[in-house]
């Protein structure tokens, strides 16, 4: 369930539909880390961040942006780029 749910959630980004993304990824995260796969908790955490920078809510973004790029960090993962970028607009101007 985690998995889909955040798969769901990729594609309401893709889709740009910012608010379905962000319910979508608010609920996969804890299944996540319930399951304790710390990719899954990663992309669910960027997948998050992504989804309120979208709504012009960056600031409320940064916490599970700065934990996408630490697990991401830790993993040496080739989502890293994309969550480093994800984190810049995130931070304030």
């Amino acid at each position: 369930m985690a998995g889909i749910t955040g798969n769901l959630a990729g594609l309401a980004l893709a889709q740009e539909d910012w608010p379905a993304a962000e319910k979508l990824a608010r609920e996969a995260l804890p299944l996540s880390e319930k399951v304790g796969r710390r990719e899954l908790i990663a992309g669910n955490c960027h997948h998050l961040a992504k989804s309120l920078v979208g709504q012009g809510k960056g600031t409320e973004g940064l916490p599970y942006a700065r934990r996408a790029v630490d697990i991401y960090t830790r993993l040496a993962s080739l989502n890293l780029e994309d969550a480093r970028a994800t984190l810049r607009e995130c931070e304030p101007q």
